[in-house]
């Protein structure tokens, strides 16, 4: 049985491969997330996610089965003008092809909302790719509506 529990230090290595299996599948969406691929097999990206781990207006939460991460969510509280409410910012979620059909994705999800309400967030975001459906349908069965549009322009 798969239990949903915040990261720490100890689980990073095991996270590593997610994260890039996660930005690799973006990647082959769009040129706009490429990535080097080198990176995520590098000291600065273990310390990275050691710093989003014990950074307070940061979380990440791990589905494991079996001792072995096979999910993750990343969420951060954002700073914004201090008149306007609190807004969360899902930056990643990414769980296993094989562990997508057991709702590990829900799971991650519904604590990292708990979570963010305890932080007195009022607002939740995330940007997703503009032509993935299965995303689009999963967040918008979450309650999520669509507030703005990005626009990118390579610039070198």
């Amino acid at each position: 049985m798969a239990e949903i529990r915040i990261a720490d230090s100890q689980g990073i290595k095991q996270l590593m491969p997610l994260q890039y299996g996660l930005f690799k599948k973006e990647q082959e969406k769009d040129k706009f997330y490429s990535v080097n691929e080198f990176w995520f097999f590098t000291v600065d990206h273990k310390s990275h996610l050691i710093y989003l781990t014990e950074n307070p207006n940061n979380c990440i939460f791990i589905a494991v089965d079996d001792k072995k991460i096979v999910g993750y969510i990343a969420v951060q509280i954002k700073q914004r003008q201090p008149f306007m409410e609190r807004v969360a910012e899902i930056s990643e979620l990414y769980v296993e092809p094989e562990y997508r059909k057991v709702e590990f994705g829900i799971n991650l999800f519904e604590n990292s909302l708990e979570w963010v309400k305890a932080k007195g967030a009022k607002w939740m975001t995330l940007s997703i790719f503009h032509l993935d459906k299965a995303q689009i349908n999963f967040w918008k069965k979450k309650g999520f509506e669509e507030i703005d549009k990005m626009f990118a322009k390579k610039i070198l």
